[in-house]
C-alpha cells in the first residue's frame, strides 16, 4: 500500500506551532514510508478565511522545508462533490433531511438542559417522510443506534466508544455547505489517504468519521492522534502562574501562554531545520541524538515512538537546539541567512553566546562603527587611569601587528608597570573599540578588526580627549 498523508488547515489564521508540528509529523510519515504528503485548506469558512493566511501558511511550511506532493486542494472548490455524496447517503437510507427549526432545537436544549440532560438532537425526523414542500432543511447523518465503534489507533492503541452517545449530526447545513467532518471524510476518501495524523482533539471527530467511511463505502484510514502541546500558563501581566508547590502550571499552548505563530520565530531568526528539530521533539523521541536535521528525522521517524503524554513547549529548549544549530552551520551560510558581512571567525566567536540570527546580528555590531559611547565609558574608566589609558592607545598606535596575543600582552606589561589589574584597561579598550562592553576578548576584537580600523578608532577617542 502507498502511504499518503495530508496536512489541512484552516486559512482563518496563520500556521502556530500546533499545525507546524502536526504538517511535520506527517510530512515526515510519509517520506520515510516512500508515500505522498497532501496539503489541503479547508476554507469553508468563507468569512474568517484568507488568501492572504493562505499564503502565510503555505510559506511558512516551505520555510520550514515541508513541501508537499500534488496540487493544493480546495474545499471552497468541492461543493458539488459533497452534494453528490449527501445525497448518495440520503438515498441509501444512511442520512436523512431534518426540518427542525432553529427555535424548535433551541426549545429542546433548554427542556433537556432543565432535567439535567446532556443536550442532544432528538433525531425527530430521521424515520419520517411527511417532508414540508419548499420548506429548508439540513442533511443529517443517520448513525447507528447500537453496538459500538472502535479505532484502531497506532498511538493510543484501542479507543472505543458507544455509539448511542454519538447523535446524528449534521453533514450539509441549510445553505448547502458541508460540515467539517463530513467535508474532511469526502475528502479523505476522494485523495486516498491512508493514514490521518492529528492532534488528539479530534479523536471524537474520528469516531463520528469512521461511520462516515463505512456508510459511503471502501477503506477506512488509520488514525494517529497527536499529544497535546502545553504551555505554561501566565496572568494577566504574563507573569508565570505557579501552584501551592511554586511549580509552574501548563495549559494547552496558545496565544495567552506563548506566541503560537511559526513566521514569528523565523522573523526572531531561527533556523528553519533548528525549528524542524524542535518541534519533533514535543511528542517523538529520537533514540540517539538530541540534535538531527531533517533528513535524519525522516530515515528514523516512527509513529510507535510518539509518546502519548502532553508535550511542553520550551523556549528556552527551542533556543539552545537553535543555536547547536547555528554552530554546526558554515559560518558563510549564517552570514547569507543573517544579510551580515563579517569574517567567518567573527560569526564564529558570535556563536558561542547568540542563540538566533537576530543575536548573532547584534552580537557584532562591534564590527561597525561604534557609536557614543562617552557615559558607558565614563563608568568603566576611573579619572585615575585615564593617563595610563592615553598611554595604551599610544602604544597601539605604534602596534606593527594586531594580533590578540600582541594587544592582550601590551595591556598586560602597561598594567604590571602600574600595578592595575587587566580589567581596568582592557574594559575602556573593549568600549573604545567597539562601543559595547560585551564582546569577544578584547584581543579577540583587536586583531577582526585589524589595525587600519584600530587605529582609526583609537585616534577618534584620542581627539576627543584633545590628545594626539
Amino acid at each position: 500500500m502507498s502511504i499518503i498523508t495530508r496536512f489541512a488547515p484552516s486559512p482563518t489564521g496563520l500556521l502556530h506551532v500546533g499545525g507546524a508540528r502536526t504538517a511535520l509529523f506527517n510530512w515526515a510519515f510519509a517520506r520515510h514510508s516512500g508515500g505522498n504528503f497532501l496539503l489541503r485548506i479547508e476554507d469553508t469558512d468563507r468569512k474568517r478565511s484568507s488568501v492572504a493566511n493562505e499564503h502565510a501558511i503555505c510559506a511558512a511550511l516551505k520555510w520550514l522545508g515541508l513541501i508537499w506532493d500534488d496540487e493544493i486542494i480546495h474545499q471552497s472548490s468541492r461543493k458539488e462533490l459533497y452534494s453528490k455524496c449527501a445525497i448518495q447517503l440520503v438515498e441509501e437510507g444512511k442520512a436523512y433531511r431534518c426540518y427542525a427549526t432553529d427555535e424548535e432545537l433551541a426549545l429542546l436544549r433548554s427542556q433537556q438542559e432543565a432535567k439535567g440532560e446532556k443536550p442532544r438532537y432528538d433525531r425527530r425526523w430521521r424515520e419520517r417522510s411527511d417532508h414540508p414542500p419548499h420548506a429548508p432543511y439540513c442533511v443529517r447523518f443517520a448513525s447507528p443506534l447500537d453496538g459500538e465503534c472502535q479505532i484502531e489507533d497506532l498511538i493510543r492503541g484501542t479507543i472505543t466508544s458507544a455509539n448511542s452517545e454519538l447523535d446524528d449530526l449534521i453533514i450539509m447545513r441549510t445553505d448547502g455547505t458541508a460540515t467539517y467532518n463530513f467535508a474532511a471524510t469526502v475528502d479523505d476518501r476522494q485523495m486516498g489517504v491512508t493514514h490521518v495524523i492529528r492532534g488528539e482533539d479530534h479523536i471524537t471527530n474520528a469516531l463520528r468519521q469512521v461511520h462516515i467511511h463505512k456508510a459511503l463505502g471502501g477503506d477506512v484510514p488509520r488514525f494517529a492522534h497527536l499529544p497535546l502541546i502545553l504551555g505554561g500558563k501566565k496572568d494577566e501581566q504574563g507573569n508565570p502562574v505557579c501552584n501551592e508547590e511554586g511549580k509552574q502550571v501548563y495549559e494547552r499552548l496558545s496565544k495567552r501562554n506563548n506566541t503560537v505563530d511559526i513566521d514569528y520565530y523565523r522573523q526572531l531568526g531561527f533556523l528553519p531545520d533548528a525549528m524542524v528539530n524542535y518541534l519533533a521533539q514535543l511528542g517523538w523521541t529520537q533514540p540517539d541524538s538530541e540534535i538531527y536535521d531533517p533528513d535524519e528525522l525522516v530515515s528514523k521517524f516512527e509513529l510507535t515512538r510518539i509518546n502519548r503524554s502532553a508535550a511542553r513547549f520550551d523556549l528556552g529548549r527551542l533556543r539552545w537546539v537553535n543555536q547547536q544549530h547555528m554552530r554546526k552551520t558554515p559560518p558563510e551560510q549564517l552570514a547569507l541567512q543573517a544579510h551580515l558581512t563579517a569574517p567567518d571567525e567573527a560569526i564564529a566567536i558570535a556563536c558561542e553566546k547568540a542563540h538566533t540570527l537576530v543575536e548573532l546580528v547584534d552580537e557584532l555590531t562591534w564590527l561597525n562603527l561604534p557609536g557614543k559611547y562617552t557615559d558607558l565609558l565614563d563608568e568603566y574608566l576611573n579619572q585615575s587611569d585615564v593617563a595610563v589609558f592615553v598611554e595604551l592607545c599610544q602604544k597601539l598606535l605604534r602596534l606593527e601587528q594586531y594580533s590578540a596575543d600582541n594587544v592582550k600582552t601590551l595591556v598586560k606589561e602597561l598594567c604590571s608597570t602600574h600595578q592595575l589589574k587587566f580589567p581596568r584597561l582592557g574594559m575602556p579598550l573593549r568600549i573604545v573599540l567597539t562601543g559595547k562592553k560585551q564582546t569577544p576578548e578584547v584581543g579577540k576584537v583587536a586583531a577582526l578588526l585589524g589595525s587600519e580600523e584600530c587605529y582609526s578608532r583609537l585616534q577618534t577617542y584620542l581627539s576627543s580627549i584633545g590628545s594626539e
